[in-house]
């Protein structure tokens, strides 16, 4: 496997007592490129030194990058490093093992890679195309073969993207320095700087999205959503963080606030498992039986983020098994403004997510009028291992290209 020599982080803090100013000085940014064509690999990598980045490595295999970015990243997480193994990734449409897309959606789902931007490389810009790179959450579209002015058009939208995830790190790391020391309104005030730092509202951005996409301006449709991505993943550690802290001070009110907070924002990342550990936690220590991971699935239908609404109705019944999803969702849906439409909706999407064995008996009970089949039992998982988010995200695309076609 191709070795990366990573920069020392620690360097970083004597440049500066500012952590956001010192990310800023450091910035020797890191670009991965992957691509099977050694000779598309050296253009690529000429173009990005051109454009300022100097450290760039390339990869053939999709899969084999993603399991050494995930052992790397773990790595880093467990010394709390937040800073990201690599600042960008160039990614062809076409990879050894996997497609493009495919390894998109592992990154997407993956709770320390998600916040790297991925520029995704293509031979053509169809609008069905565009439609798959944004629900994998990258930041960039570029054709081959492009233009110099191109190219650096789409590195100058992603170094945006890269050094607020190079200032976001610097700040989680300053936090869990000072939390790790006891010092918890210093460390209130770091994770709280980086929620406030990256304050835009998904909502806000997600609906500028669809504006750019119905006027088929596709890179700042992919901008605007890519962005929405990485900030929820921000908000889900900073939230995770200041509950910590407020445990630690015995605010308990606070701690609970904070912790419903990161469940949320781990909801509209659409990291399922990550926000029912959550949930599970805040039903724990709040000794209550109400399911808020529930609640929160029906706010989201409201909103009509059905697709993780849809994750979290299924993941929210494995904490209270007695609860029927066919009737969470036909609660939820009551006061929309098309119910029936509604549930078609969210139906196709547990099939997405969770395959036709589960969607098939939850259509027949909302949607149909004859026999029902039974429901299979909600199971709790553990932490996803690299392997299922392989998986599933080959499903995705699978049922995606099914659909298209």
């Amino acid at each position: 496997m191709h070795q990366i020599q990573y920069r020392n982080t620690n360097s970083v803090a004597h440049q500066a007592s500012d952590p956001v100013a010192a990310a800023i000085a450091a910035a020797q940014y890191r670009a991965l490129v992957l691509t099977p064509h050694n000779g598309v690999a050296s253009l690529d990598k000429a173009t990005l030194r051109q454009c300022g980045i100097r450290t760039v490595e390339t990869f053939g295999s999709g899969i084999r990058t993603a399991k050494w970015l995930d052992l790397q990243a773990t790595r880093l997480h467990t010394e709390n490093n937040h800073i990201p193994p690599a600042d960008l990734i160039l990614c062809d449409e076409v990879l050894d093992d996997i497609s493009g897309l495919e390894f998109a959606a592992i990154m997407a789902k993956h709770p320390l890679l998600s916040s790297i931007p991925i520029i995704f490389m293509a031979s053509s810009a169809t609008r069905e195309t565009v439609v798959k790179v944004l629900q994998t959450g990258c930041c960039g579209f570029l054709l081959r073969p492009y233009t110099v002015d191109s190219f650096a058009t789409q590195i100058k939208r992603a170094r945006g993207i890269m050094q607020r995830t190079r200032q976001a790190g610097a700040l989680m790391n300053k936090a869990e320095t000072t939390l790790c020391k006891e010092a918890f309104d210093e460390a209130l005030a770091a994770f709280a700087s980086v929620i406030t730092r990256n304050s835009s509202p998904d909502e806000e951005l997600f609906a500028k999205g669809m504006e750019h996409l119905s006027h088929s301006d596709y890179d700042s449709a992919l901008e605007a959503f890519g962005n929405a991505v990485r900030i929820n993943a921000l908000h889900a550690d900073a939230y995770s963080g200041m509950a910590r802290c407020w445990k630690a001070k015995g605010n308990m009110p606070n701690y609970h606030k904070c912790l419903k907070l990161s469940g949320e924002a781990h909801l509209r990342q659409e990291r399922f498992r990550e926000a029912r550990n959550v949930f599970a936690k805040l039903m724990e220590v709040a000794g209550s039986a109400t399911n808020p991971m529930l609640q929160s699935a029906a706010n989201l239908v409201r909103q009509g983020n059905l697709h993780a609404a849809a994750g979290a109705f299924l993941h929210g019944t494995t904490l209270t098994p007695e609860v029927r999803l066919h009737e969470c969702i036909a609660r939820a849906c009551q006061f929309t403004e098309s119910p029936e439409r509604t549930m078609e909706q969210i139906c196709d999407a547990v099939e997405t997510i969770a395959g036709p064995a589960r969607a098939h008996p939850l259509r027949k009970r909302l949607l149909d009028t004859g026999p029902v089949v039974q429901e299979p039992p909600a199971q709790a998982s553990t932490f996803p291992k690299l392997e299922e988010i392989i998986a599933v995200a080959k499903y995705t695309i699978k049922l995606y290209r099914q659909r298209a076609a």
